[in-house]
């Protein structure tokens, strides 16, 4: 195979990518969010052992149990174990309302209602983790949640603001940054604010070098300098 017919498949396999992420962007961003969730809990049940943090943090595994009982249940159930879900989480919320098994809570309901297409009551959850735990390790993970559900409400100017927030705030903390910066440029593509997707994608080449996400930027950049 010749060098100019490698690279031709590379770019067409990168640009595929990046039209898949952009289409399975809920999907795949609650993978990642369970799998840090996950690693975050058990480091913080690990080193805390205090017994009002184990029992938290149980009742939230609980909650979440619940939760994956919802998503795999017939419409005839839904109805019950959502009401279980939101009694469960009140009592969560008025015994641990400024621990990390709230922000548990308000992540769980805020994917709750997402998947109800309650975008406005989804928003309210995840914006209580990113505004009222701003140090927490789950506030950049609520604020790319909150821009997903954006996304589906088709305000693409709030989306950006809370990818944005997340680049400008967590740079140098959360893994999925330069992932923040490149849909916070598709979403410049998407409304037609070339300047600033450039610049975003710019970002990403800059800061992060040595990311998956460099060659889709590098991409993105060639694209739109060529077609305007």
């Amino acid at each position: 195979m010749s060098d100019t017919k490698s690279r031709a498949e590379e770019k067409n396999f990168r640009i595929v990518l990046s039209r898949f992420i952009a289409r399975y962007r809920i999907l795949f961003l609650s993978i990642i969010v369970l799998i840090l969730v996950t690693l975050i809990g058990i480091g913080i049940y690990g080193t805390l052992n205090q017994k009002r943090i184990e029992t938290s943090a149980v009742a939230a595994e609980d909650l979440q149990v619940l939760y994956d009982e919802w998503q795999a249940a017939g419409d005839d159930e839904k109805d019950d174990l959502r009401e279980e879900i939101e009694g469960s989480a009140e009592k969560l919320l008025n015994s641990y309302k400024n621990g990390f098994a709230a922000q548990r809570v308000h992540l769980i309901l805020g994917r709750l209602y997402s998947e109800s297409e309650e975008w406005e009551d989804s928003i309210s959850q995840y914006m209580q983790i990113a505004d009222g735990f701003s140090k927490s390790y789950l506030a950049p993970i609520a604020l790319m949640s909150a821009a997903t559900v954006y996304e589906e409400m088709e305000n693409y100017e709030s989306a950006i603001a809370a990818y944005e927030r997340v680049s400008k705030e967590y740079s140098s903390s959360f893994p999925l940054t330069a992932y923040a910066l490149i849909s916070s440029g598709r979403l410049y593509e998407k409304t037609g604010d070339t300047e600033s997707a450039i610049e975003s994608y710019n970002n990403v080449i800059d800061n992060f070098s040595g990311s998956s996400w460099t060659n889709i930027a590098q991409d993105r950049i060639i694209y739109l300098e060529t077609v305007n």
